[in-house]
């Protein structure tokens, strides 16, 4: 008969902890683009060590968080914004040795070329599609979350947006733009190289309020239309847009954590 072999010593296995929340503010960049700048960190981090320019004892979180600060004038990459990405990752190419790299960055940076607007910028375009990215994303977690996981604060909403058939989603806003600017096939990821910064707000504009009645909150047109006509309305959200405070709702009974 055979006989039990006595157990052998295993590695100590880690026990899972609670993910922490985020500290200090947070940007609206996606999580893959913060993934891209973290990256490209480490490769600059890198880079500068081995050429000698990291003094003894700075570690990779401390000096990338200083290279963003120097940058953009925030704390790391988690406060970032949709303006923020191509300065600070044309940063860290020029840093890793990828002047060439740097430089495409750099060229898509400021006015758009052949366009009139003088405040049409890339960065511009793309705060705006960030944030409007971030309203359907917020609007979307809400509308697919389990009727159970709904907190009781956004139940009323959850069964608006259920009974309304769904969430909308990226591709409404991709057909909204096709219908009222003429653009065509052109995913929503795109619809920043073809619509210039203004026609951008206008859609976040139209999107949010289609979204708000779709969750039984509905904002009347014509109120809505007045506070986007009026100056004072146009500098405060150039203020938030700016200053990365124009941020969509937050997502209910969501805890998110940020490793960058």
């Amino acid at each position: 008969m055979a006989t039990k072999k006595a157990p052998t010593d295993r590695a100590p296995v880690a026990k899972k902890t609670a993910k922490k929340k985020p500290n200090g503010p947070q940007g609206n960049l996606k999580p893959d683009s913060r993934q891209k700048l973290a990256i490209n960190a480490r490769n600059a981090f890198d880079y500068q060590r081995d050429l000698g320019n990291v003094e003894d004892g700075v570690t990779f979180n401390d000096w990338r968080h200083d290279q963003v600060m120097e940058v953009v004038g925030k704390p790391g990459i988690s406060a970032c914004n949709g303006g923020d990405f191509r300065p600070v990752m044309a940063h860290f190419l020029a840093l890793a040795g990828k002047d060439a790299e740097a430089f495409r960055q750099h060229m898509r940076t400021g006015p758009v070329k052949d366009s009139s607007p003088a405040d049409d910028t890339h960065e511009a375009r793309e705060q705006w599609l960030a944030i409007l990215r971030q309203e359907i994303f917020v609007h979307v977690e809400l509308g697919d979350c389990a009727e159970v996981n709904v907190p009781v604060d956004f139940l009323s909403h959850w069964k608006a947006i259920r009974a309304a058939g769904g969430p909308i989603r990226n591709g409404y806003a991709s057909a909204i733009a096709a219908s009222k600017f003429r653009i065509y096939k052109t995913g929503f990821d795109q619809l920043h190289t073809k619509l210039t910064a203004k026609q951008l707000e206008q859609l976040f504009y139209t999107v949010r309020n289609r979204i708000l009645s779709r969750e039984g909150r509905p904002q009347t047109e014509d109120g809505r239309n007045r506070q986007q006509r009026s100056q004072a309305g146009k500098k405060a959200r150039k203020a938030a847009v700016d200053s990365g405070t124009l941020t969509p709702r937050p997502i209910p009974g969501l805890d998110s954590s940020d490793p960058f």
